[in-house]
């Protein structure tokens, strides 16, 4: 919130970074696989599949989820 960037106070501290950290990692990861599936013409459910798979993910997880995750690899947030 905007009292806790005013007064440089973290939310979290260390746990926060880990989060963070392992979060940017994952959307590389994901960013790379989305070009190794598009470089294996893989579309729709199939793609979405393969890339769960790569990520570890269980295939069972909404196709949302992966779209964030590939949304925030592309804001570099």
């Amino acid at each position: 919130t905007a009292l806790h960037k005013a007064r440089g106070v973290p939310k979290q501290g260390p746990k926060l970074n880990a989060n963070q950290s392992a979060a940017r990692l994952e959307e590389a990861r994901a960013a790379k696989l989305a070009k190794q599936a598009a470089a294996m013409r893989l579309k729709g459910e199939a793609r979405t599949t393969w890339m769960l798979q790569q990520l570890g993910r269980d295939l069972r997880t909404d196709e949302r989820e992966l779209r964030r995750i590939l949304t925030k690899s592309r804001d570099g947030n």
